[in-house]
């Protein structure tokens, strides 16, 4: 699921992350972002202190992938959401990957319960 909402609760933990690294520096550390410039990317490799990096980028132009957008108002996100769950417990591994994006943590919270 992809959260589009930055709190301040998030900045301030996303803040920690550098100083939780510190007591297990073997941990391994993997950054993700769709859409960060490069600006936002070097913040946020300065904000983890990450020294020691390999950076990949990738365009999602590729055949295997499939972009489709469905606006679903939310009276029908739950029983949609259930359908998606559904499947995914019948097929397994099979199941095709799914983002789905919502606007709050809220919303998210209500799916999973």
């Amino acid at each position: 699921m992809v959260i589009d909402q930055e709190t301040p609760a998030f900045r301030k933990a996303f803040g920690r992350i550098a100083e939780m690294r510190s007591y297990v520096p073997e941990i391994p550390v993997l950054a993700l972002t769709a859409t960060a410039m490069p600006i936002v990317k070097m913040s946020v490799i300065r904000s983890l202190e990450l020294n020691n990096f390999k950076e990949f980028e990738s365009f999602p132009d590729r055949e295997n992938i499939q972009y489709v957008v469905r606006r679903i108002n939310n009276s029908e996100f739950s029983p949609y959401f259930e359908k998606i769950r559904r499947q995914l417990n019948e097929q397994g591994r099979s199941f095709p990957k799914v983002v789905i994006f919502i606007y709050s943590k809220g919303e998210g919270r209500k799916l999973v319960r």
